[in-house]
């Protein structure tokens, strides 16, 4: 059976205190499949996504 992957969007809290940053590189870099890191500058990890403030 051949393995599909799907594209995968990934986002990045820059100041995550639950989840260190080297996990969620892990995480990413083991993703087989096409994806998209989505930094967010200054968000902390329960901070709400909302418009383009996030974004860098």
């Amino acid at each position: 059976m051949r393995k599909r992957f799907m594209h995968r969007d990934f986002l990045l809290a820059e100041k995550d205190e639950v989840v260190p940053a080297r996990y969620h590189r892990l995480v990413v870099d083991a993703y087989a499949g096409e994806k998209r890191v989505i930094s967010l500058r200054g968000a902390h990890h329960n901070d709400p996504i909302e418009g383009q403030r996030w974004l860098i």
